[in-house]
């Protein structure tokens, strides 16, 4: 991710700040205000799903490779014991299945 990890965070202060005038008397924002302030929450809302989007996308590879480790080692110990000699594991055999197409009896129109 090519973004300033931060402006998510520096952004919000800003803005915090820029409020913090205003906490005894209030503010009244002329059109030209609400459509910057409103660029700016845009500009930060695009920052917080960047990031959302990074930390979602880590996790869940995190976790598909934490789960593709335990099917290796698991098939690995599997077949390390179906090789040991005295193991009481057994592959089961392969069973020849019967064709069918579909059709009742077996048989083709």
């Amino acid at each position: 991710m090519s973004e300033n990890f931060y402006a998510l965070s520096d952004g919000l202060s800003a803005l915090q700040r820029f409020f913090l005038d205003f906490e005894g008397s209030g503010v009244q924002l002329e059109g030209k205000a609400v459509r910057g302030l409103r660029a700016q929450l845009k500009d930060l809302l695009i920052s917080a799903r960047n990031l959302e989007n990074e930390v979602s996308r880590r996790r869940w590879n995190e976790m598909g490779r934490s789960e593709r480790d335990w099917a290796v080692d698991t098939a690995r110990a599997i077949a390390a014991e179906v090789g040991r000699p005295g193991s009481n594991i057994r592959l089961f055999p392969v069973i020849p299945r019967p064709f069918t197409d579909g059709h009742p009896e077996g048989g083709a129109l």
